[in-house]
């Protein structure tokens, strides 16, 4: 009996395929094409320079662009079809990669280059290749419009909350009580100097702790840590 019956299928399907002439022993899958029709944006960024140098057909429909332009932009590519208060999270991913050898996910709003109607995608890059020094080079990225997920509202609600809810606890769990002081004055509209006599500390020690916090919370301004702080309960 046969224990893998999905490729007793994809035998099958390259007969079809590739025709009676081919052998039906070696399946070759055309995988130019399963990623061009993969329901997903599916591209390899360089996270030295920030752009995007391969992507497929769904990824060049969904920025309203070919491929060329997409490589052809580089960095400059996610100013033209990104949400202006997503533009960070670009610049974040290569903080990130340069710090970390691990995945990065996120949720982002993304538009047609010759459109002004944006909408929801949630994805995640992983390191897909490295530089003679062992940092991360290429990611490979994996990205699906939401917008549209009609047919599962009451499980997308549900997943959203469970999941903002866990990671508000994992960083206010992962946050020093001298951190937190920090963030309650931030949230207050204390200023570096006012924080460091307030706690009685130097300005360069605040501003070690405030660069410690931005990366603790994944934000690179102040507006959008007090904005999180809130949300997490320290105010």
């Amino acid at each position: 009996m046969n224990s893998r019956p999905h490729m007793q299928v994809l035998r099958e399907d390259a007969q079809a395929y590739k025709g009676s002439a081919s052998n039906d022993d070696i399946f070759e899958p055309p995988l130019r094409e399963i990623f061009d029709r993969a329901p997903a944006l599916v591209y390899l960024r360089n996270q030295l320079t920030g752009g995007i140098v391969w992507c497929n057909r769904a990824t060049e429909e969904a920025f309203g662009l070919p491929a060329e332009t997409i490589y052809q932009l580089g960095n400059n590519l996610f100013e033209k079809i990104l949400y202006p208060d997503d533009f960070y999270l670009a610049a974040l991913s290569n903080q990130h990669y340069q710090e970390k050898d691990e995945n990065f996910a996120g949720v982002i709003r993304v538009r047609r280059a010759d459109s002004n109607t944006y909408r929801w995608f949630t994805g995640v890059s992983t390191p897909f290749r490295y530089t003679a020094e062992g940092k991360v080079w290429l990611t490979l990225c994996v990205f699906i419009d939401f917008t549209s997920a009609v047919y599962t509202q009451p499980q997308l609600s549900e997943a959203l909350h469970e999941t903002l809810t866990q990671r508000y606890k994992n960083i206010h769990d992962s946050l020093t009580p001298r951190e937190k002081e920090i963030i309650k004055l931030l949230v207050a509209g204390y200023t570096t100097k006012q924080i460091a006599k307030e706690l009685y500390l130097s300005s360069y020690t605040v501003e070690g702790y405030r660069k410690s916090i931005r990366l603790k919370l994944n934000v690179n301004s102040t507006p959008q840590l007090v904005a999180l702080a809130k949300q997490i309960g320290l105010e």
